[in-house]
């Protein structure tokens, strides 16, 4: 019974781990056409060292996208400007008793 519930356990693991490589890869496809090779190139830094905002910013690009907000692929600079406003989001109270 335990060896079930163990190999049920670890199949389930496995197959959210394919999802979730199936959607970083489909968000590389993405960033690819989106992105120039200099922005790409830092999105990719920027998910080595914190994938939240990587997915946050990859998730704000699909948006423009489908708002019809792309002429032509996002420059270094421009990529630069979205990441640094996502940090300026992030207000910090310290309240002292």
């Amino acid at each position: 019974m335990k060896e079930d519930e163990l190999r049920q356990r670890f199949l389930q693991q496995q197959q959210e781990q394919e999802k979730a490589l199936q959607l970083e890869l489909q968000l590389d496809v993405i960033a690819r056409k989106l992105l120039s090779p200099e922005a790409k190139a830092r999105l990719n830094n920027v998910k080595l060292v914190n994938k939240e905002k990587y997915f946050m910013v990859i998730r704000h690009l699909v948006q423009l996208y489908q708002q019809g907000q792309f002429n032509e692929r996002l420059s270094e600079e421009r990529l630069k400007e979205l990441l640094s406003s996502g940090q300026e989001r992030k207000e910090f109270k310290i309240k002292r008793m």
